[in-house]
């Protein structure tokens, strides 16, 4: 079959999956590699590694893959977050300014950057320097997922609090420097391709996301005006699909490091807040519920009117293999 046909079988499919197959077909541990067909879909056009959760992220040509999201020298995927004076996490749904916070990486130290403020360096401890026990590891939670993070010190902690206009000792910053994670994400078995293992450090869900350019050009066109894929927080932007042909993928290769999809990802206020100004709005969230809310009503009982747009993602190859902008992007229906 050429791209084309393999789209309508994958598109019955993947109408299958949303709209009744969302259940666990098979427990964890009875979970087998299938052997999977994949049909180039387009290229990464994007890159993108968000070290501290709700700020700006890094745009990257290169980045290693790990079980717990991209990785760029000391710095993991969303493995900074920013929480209150008694750690409970803050995003950029409720302070939306966070938006505008630009980490860059020099080597081991993370500088951060706002307007109006001055560029603040933070030495990122070694992961072999921190043990993660209750002296050491300040207990946190991402919703109602338990994980653990090594506060980072009253400096930076009052760096963000002067930039949010937050009371004085009631912002801290928190770094997760292990290998591994805590987290449980209580309904992974509500999805045929999400695995017990699918853990993230501070991110949201999955710690990888995709979104298709093709799906954020049907949105413009759709709303009349120009939102950024900044406005989606993706990890991958693929260049070539078909708009919302990632509803249809199983499986996805980046040159050669395989992905399984998990589940659409599920959209929330965060993506009416304007990355440039940290300004909230009403859209793309208004459109996208008109058009884009899940069809079974099992999985609208469980994400409400949350619409779907784009694909989470699980790491499917050994940790550690590394992806490239420009590199070809296969899919499976």
């Amino acid at each position: 079959m050429d791209r084309s046909e393999w789209l309508r079988v994958g598109a019955v499919g993947a109408a299958a999956f949303l709209t009744g197959a969302c259940g666990s077909l098979y427990a964890a541990n009875t979970w087998r590699k299938p052997n999977i067909e994949y049909h180039q879909v387009g290229t990464l056009s994007n890159l993108l590694i968000y070290p501290i959760k709700s700020c700006r992220p890094i745009r990257v040509d290169e980045a290693e893959c790990t079980q717990l999201g991209l990785k760029l020298g000391n710095a993991t995927d969303r493995s900074f977050m920013l929480t209150d004076g008694k750690y409970h996490f803050i995003t950029g749904r409720k302070e939306n300014r966070m938006v505008l916070v630009q980490p860059t990486l020099k080597n081991d130290t993370l500088l951060l950057d706002a307007p109006g403020m001055e560029t603040f360096e933070l030495k990122i401890p070694e992961p072999k320097q921190v043990a993660r026990n209750a002296i050491q590891g300040q207990q946190t939670a991402v919703f109602d997922q338990k994980t653990f993070g090594v506060d980072c010190g009253d400096q930076v902690g009052a760096w963000f609090g002067r930039f949010l206009e937050r009371a004085e000792h009631s912002t801290r910053l928190l770094y997760h420097p292990w290998d591994e994670s805590v987290r449980h994400f209580p309904y992974w078995h509500f999805w045929e391709r999400y695995r017990e293992d699918d853990r993230s450090k501070f991110a949201d869900l999955n710690a990888f996301m995709a979104l298709s350019e093709g799906s954020l050009n049907d949105l413009n066109e759709r709303l009349g005006q120009q939102f950024s894929f900044l406005n989606f927080r993706p990890n991958f932007t693929v260049r070539g699909p078909y708009p919302y042909e990632e509803d249809a993928w199983k499986y996805l290769k980046i040159g050669e490091t395989s992905f399984r999809c998990t589940r659409p990802c599920t959209r929330c206020v965060f993506t009416t807040i304007d990355p440039e100004t940290g300004i909230k709005g009403d859209e793309p969230l208004k459109t996208l519920r008109r058009y884009r809310r899940h069809p079974d009503p099992r999985v609208r009982k469980r994400e409400g009117d949350a619409p779907m747009f784009g694909t989470h993602l699980g790491l499917n190859s050994t940790s550690g293999s590394v992806i490239r902008v420009g590199d070809p992007v296969l899919a499976s229906y």
